[in-house]
């Protein structure tokens, strides 16, 4: 659709409105972005209504940053802690106009399962890290480059350290933020051996995977190509412990498991009415609210944590 994206539940903040919202399309570089998203959608429009080639091509470049209409989040059942159903659906004011930069992603077919021959990847802009390999050999001190990206830094454990040869050598994680959009292969486990690691029963719309993905990748995509195109396997949820040594799998939510369910119920009322008949649909804003706390609760994270992330 051109009017809707798909995200976490929970990095929808403890708020009652939706006018701290906004979506910004058409950029892979986390500092290329609008001051002002009124300002920007007024530009937009006013390229839409110019059928010059120059601004067809200014338009094809433009980065744009959408308000947001409405929130939807399916009604949660008693799993919050463990295993919420931490999708929102969010309806953008006004429909996008597609670019070569500003494409959708294709749904899954209700319930279907995961193709066994095709490469999971996720995408985001969450924590990064690189290992650092130096010996007594090398000259001391950090470069500025290191530096200057430098988050946190890690020291493997004894077990991942491999015997020194004759010249010693030490390796450390750098941590960081990357500017442009990150991108890896998921290596995703069973839902029984994600069971077994979990100690708890792993329901049938979550995505389990051995680690991959960091602390501000949150709502972004899992996605797999098919017949050449792209598709949403599932929504990035949460992950505990460390990126580096994770405690436990990462744990996602299947969107085709909502496809009838949620995601076209919304979009056809939307297209029925303008206000109201969706309480059966989506989460009370209190329930919401309780839900997403017992989620943070169980992960020992704070919600202005991993907004800040």
């Amino acid at each position: 659709s051109n009017q809707y994206v798909l995200t976490a539940a929970h990095c929808y903040k403890d708020q009652n409105t939706t006018g701290f919202l906004s979506v910004r399309l058409g950029s892979t570089n986390r500092t290329h972005f609008t001051v002002d998203c009124h300002q920007n959608a007024e530009n937009i429009q006013n390229l839409e209504r110019s059928d010059t080639a120059d601004k067809h091509d200014e338009l094809e470049e433009q980065v744009i940053c959408m308000e947001v209409d409405d929130v939807c989040i399916p009604v949660q059942g008693n799993n919050c802690a463990d295993f919420m159903i931490d999708l929102a659906l969010l309806k953008l004011k006004r429909p996008v106009n597609f670019t070569k930069r500003i494409q959708p992603i294709c749904l899954p077919e209700n319930c279907e399962e995961l193709p066994s021959d095709v490469s999971i990847y996720a995408a985001g802009w969450g924590r990064a890290y690189d290992d650092y390999t130096f010996s007594d050999e090398t000259t001391g001190g950090t470069t500025d480059e290191t530096a200057e990206y430098s988050y946190d830094t890690e020291s493997p454990t004894k077990e991942e350290t491999n015997d020194n040869s004759a010249s010693e050598t030490e390796s450390t994680l750098i941590f960081y933020d990357p500017v442009m959009l990150m991108a890896r292969n998921i290596p995703i486990i069973t839902n029984e051996e994600c069971t077994r690691q979990l100690t708890r029963r792993v329901p049938k719309y979550t995505l389990c995977s051995a680690g991959g993905i960091c602390y501000g990748d949150s709502g972004g995509p899992l996605m797999y190509q098919k017949e050449g195109r792209w598709y949403l396997a599932a929504i990035n949820s949460a992950l505990r412990g460390s990126c580096y040594h994770p405690v436990q799998p990462a744990i996602y939510v299947r969107v085709s498991h909502f496809v009838e369910s949620f995601i076209e119920k919304i979009i056809k009322h939307h297209k029925g009415s303008q206000k109201g008949g969706t309480n059966d649909l989506c989460a009370r804003d209190e329930d919401r609210q309780k839900c997403v706390r017992e989620f943070f609760n169980s992960y020992n994270r704070s919600i202005d944590d991993e907004i800040s992330e």
